[in-house]
């Protein structure tokens, strides 16, 4: 399967009756139809972006690919990896376009709190922050920064 050809995503998110967790019900169409084998085998190989810096906040397994029908659920799926990895599963054959899954993944932890930090790190090992030597020592050892601890310098800031 190539990356990122012509690819068509018919997504509905869903909100359920639980406390947190979103419920995205996605439909795929590819310029060249993958087989199921493969999609299963580019989201289980997922590894975020291309060279990902080993951070703190990086989960070990970004996507997590379920083979139960039922799954994922966002009571049951939405805590994995302290909540900062995707479930999906329900990978099947969709009659519209080529294919359909569901994914489940935590608003309030990956979708924001957490996220958030994941971000922070990321633009500070990108060089997008200005940090001094305590910062860096922080984010290295796995420790938590705060956002007075950082000046944001990328030229599409905002003065």
């Amino acid at each position: 399967m190539k990356p990122a050809g012509n690819i068509t995503i018919s997504a509905q998110a869903n909100r359920v009756n639980v406390k947190e967790g979103h419920t995205i019900c996605l439909s795929l169409a590819f310029a060249q139809k993958p087989s199921r084998e493969e999609i299963i085998s580019v989201l289980k190989n997922f590894n975020g972006i291309e060279d990902m810096p080993d951070l703190p906040s990086v989960p070990k397994q970004i996507l997590i690919v379920r083979q139960e029908e039922d799954r994922p659920q966002p009571c049951k799926d939405r805590q994995a990896y302290d909540g900062m990895s995707v479930s999906v599963g329900r990978i099947r054959a969709c009659p519209i376009l080529d294919f359909r899954m569901v994914s489940v993944s935590h608003n309030t932890l990956r979708g924001a709190a957490s996220g958030s930090i994941l971000n922070a790190e990321l633009l500070i090992v990108k060089n997008w922050f200005e940090t001094d030597r305590q910062v860096n020592h922080q984010l290295m050892c796995g420790w938590p920064i705060l956002p007075q601890d950082v000046l944001f310098t990328h030229p599409l800031s905002v003065p």
